[in-house]
């Protein structure tokens, strides 16, 4: 019994010193291999667009989706009874977007 606790005891105080070093390897590892991490270079944008052109408009387009806002439900000019404490928003292609 004593061995299995001297042995937890070890294997704690190895992973206390151990853990900080694994850990900013595994940083360092994760910022190399991820393209996203990565600062992609104004400079090579011009180049990118002359020598391949759709990967220069698909990053165009993922960057106007990201700037995009989420549409908003129209009202239909009758306001819902907030005192009832329920309200529902559906979306259909007759414009009806708030319902009580």
């Amino acid at each position: 019994m004593e061995f299995a606790i001297a042995g937890v005891a070890v294997l704690f105080i190895i992973y206390l010193f151990a853990y900080p070093g694994w850990r900013r390897w595994e940083i360092a590892r994760e910022q190399r291999l991820n393209p996203r991490k990565k600062p992609s270079g104004g400079l090579l944008a011009p180049f990118d667009e002359v020598f391949h052109p759709a990967a220069y408009a698909a990053n165009l387009l993922w960057e106007a989706e990201k700037t995009i806002p989420a549409p908003t439900p129209d009202s239909d000019k009758s306001w819902p009874d907030l005192n009832s404490g329920r309200i529902t928003i559906s979306i259909s292609d007759k414009g009806d977007s708030v319902s009580k």
